[in-house]
């Protein structure tokens, strides 16, 4: 198995919570639209939108925006605002949030099901692999192996089981560094299995490496 392969195993465990927090909330408001927003945002929050924007003229404000009479704005942020009138009211909040807040609103009202999706498709699969990384163990169930003896074969080992530290492999994964995160788990492997035995071999099939997740 190619390291590409083993990332694309590792990054299969990325999913749900656990993907769509991997998306940024600045990430995510490029891809929320304002009526997806304004269909989430209910009206109470609309209103505090508003209040929040423009204090004790909230009221005036909205009477301009919406134009409607002073007593209609007010009525309009009181307890009991007209049903009919909610979706105006969510959609003129939202014409009032300086665009440093958005990425603050689109997380708190996306459904999660909603910014899993979004994740699954912006998310790559060397992200998920590090993060899947980040809660594994470190035990490593190496199976018998090929290695290599400058970039030649040099026959089987059979490892067993070692304790390894991923960080490479995650800081690699996480710079989108495939080659360099392959060596880093192969170095890291061979060196658990023996000193320093990294400098001379390299791992060359991936196949066999069973890596415990929590």
């Amino acid at each position: 198995m190619r390291f590409d392969e083993l990332v694309d195993d590792l990054a299969a465990h990325c999913h749900g919570e656990q993907l769509a927090h991997l998306l940024s909330d600045e990430e995510l408001v490029e891809q929320i639209t304002d009526d997806q927003l304004a269909e989430w945002l209910t009206v109470d929050a609309a209103q505090e939108l508003i209040r929040d924007s423009h204090g004790r003229h909230a009221s005036r404000w909205l009477a301009e925006a919406a134009d409607i009479a002073p007593r209609t704005a007010r009525r309009w942020l009181g307890p009991t605002p007209p049903r009919a009138r909610h979706d105006t009211i969510t959609a003129l909040a939202l014409t009032t949030l300086p665009p440093h807040r958005r990425p603050t609103l689109a997380a708190d009202l996306t459904p999660t099901d909603v910014r899993t999706a979004i994740a699954d498709l912006l998310i790559p699969h060397d992200l998920r692999a590090a993060d899947v990384l980040r809660g594994a163990t470190g035990r490593v169930d190496v199976g018998k192996i090929e290695v290599l003896y400058d970039g030649l074969p040099e026959g089987y080992r059979n490892i067993g089981v070692v304790h390894i530290d991923f960080s490479q492999v995650i800081t690699a994964l996480t710079n989108h560094d495939l080659a360099t995160a392959a060596g880093a788990l192969s170095d890291a492997i061979l060196d658990a299995y023996g000193p320093d035995l990294s400098e001379v071999l390299d791992i060359d099939d991936f196949g066999n490496i069973d890596i415990e997740l929590r």
